[in-house]
């Protein structure tokens, strides 16, 4: 078995070093800390003509919870348009206001996708019934699921993961949630998924001086950086049980 590999980035210098670590795909956003939300197509469209690997585009409106308002799923839908007939893949999802499957919002985006691959993401963690989901992901023809299981992190998840796999036939079930050199062998080994996707940012300090740029007092004098040993972490951990 061949486990891919995919990291969530949020510039073009942390996708191109996925890239040359030997990930098999990157997971583009931005505001990282709110668990990610749609980033500029302008920053898409150059990771996308810049990266040599398979590039998939996070469409989230807002942070929070998972049910949208009309005008954001108006945004969701728009988005969706221009990633997908880019040629990039779309990530994404809705609940409905019980966190239950909503249907007639997951067909819009169907459309909206055309012949584009589509992720359903997290939003499958916070459903009421995750299981439900993920098979009403198949029968609406979404080709993937990005899900920790449930559970704070993938490794806790895992028994979950596994009964996913069992639930969706034909849907590729993508682990993420604080996977780490240490454990991701053992994660494959409990859920039997096939794909691994996890961020690795590291903190750099900038020259101090100048103005602060938030209204809260923000600093300007530090930036996230690509995590290259975490990166390469993951793959020689998965290279060396074989599955690679």
């Amino acid at each position: 078995m061949v486990v891919r590999v995919e990291v969530c980035v949020t510039s073009v210098q942390e996708a191109l070093s996925a890239a040359s670590a030997g990930a098999d795909s990157v997971e583009l956003c931005t505001w990282l800390a709110a668990g990610g939300v749609t980033p500029s197509s302008g920053l898409a469209h150059t990771v996308h003509r810049q990266v040599p690997i398979a590039v998939r585009v996070l469409v989230r409106p807002s942070p929070g919870p998972f049910h949208y308002s009309l005008p954001e799923l108006d945004a969701l839908l728009h988005d969706t348009r221009i990633y997908s007939s880019d040629g990039m893949g779309v990530v994404t999802g809705a609940l409905g206001p019980n966190a239950e499957w909503d249907d007639d919002t997951m067909r819009q985006i169907r459309t909206a996708a055309g012949s584009a691959e589509l992720t359903f993401h997290r939003a499958i963690d916070h459903a009421m019934d995750p299981f439900l989901v993920a098979e009403r992901c198949a029968a609406t023809g979404m080709q993937r699921i990005l899900t920790s299981g449930g559970a704070s992190t993938a490794l806790e998840g895992a028994a979950s993961l596994r009964e996913l796999i069992r639930r969706a036939p034909g849907v590729r079930i993508a682990a993420g949630g604080g996977i780490r050199p240490d454990n991701v062998v053992e994660l494959v080994e409990r859920s039997g998924v096939e794909e691994v996707h996890f961020s690795a940012q590291r903190w750099v300090s900038l020259p101090s001086g100048g103005p602060a740029l938030g209204g809260d007092g923000a600093l300007v004098n530090a930036a996230v950086e690509a995590d290259q040993a975490r990166i390469e972490g993951v793959l020689n951990a998965l290279t060396k049980a074989g599955l690679r």
